[in-house]
């Protein structure tokens, strides 16, 4: 297992490996240009597989403010509005292969 750096296009206008999100909230698509299949590196690989067979899985992680789906190597996150008056972090691992990255969210107050 190695740190590598995937390489993503977004709808985001900067870097797509740390978001910034404002406190309303959204939705933010990003498409890994390096691994056709992707999967989240903290669940095992029976649970996290996005493909069986031939056929692609999408597979999701859902916490209380956020949510991130995985479809082959399209990842979806979505963060609720932030009524905490407080800063939020979050970071989703991926995995292909033995290469593992992070995309960090940060939520403005």
């Amino acid at each position: 297992l190695h740190r590598a750096t995937f390489k993503w296009t977004s709808d985001y206008t900067g870097d797509p490996r740390n978001i910034t999100v404002p406190a309303e909230g959204g939705t933010y698509k990003l498409v890994c240009a390096d691994y056709q299949t992707l999967r989240f590196a903290s669940m095992v690989v029976e649970e996290s597989a996005a493909q069986y067979g031939n056929e692609v899985l999408s597979t999701s992680i859902v916490g209380k403010w956020s949510t991130a789906e995985l479809t082959g190597n399209k990842l979806t996150i979505t963060i609720k509005p932030n009524t905490t008056g407080k800063v939020r972090n979050k970071l989703f691992w991926l995995r292909s292969d033995d290469a593992i990255d992070r995309v960090s969210i940060t939520q403005e107050k």
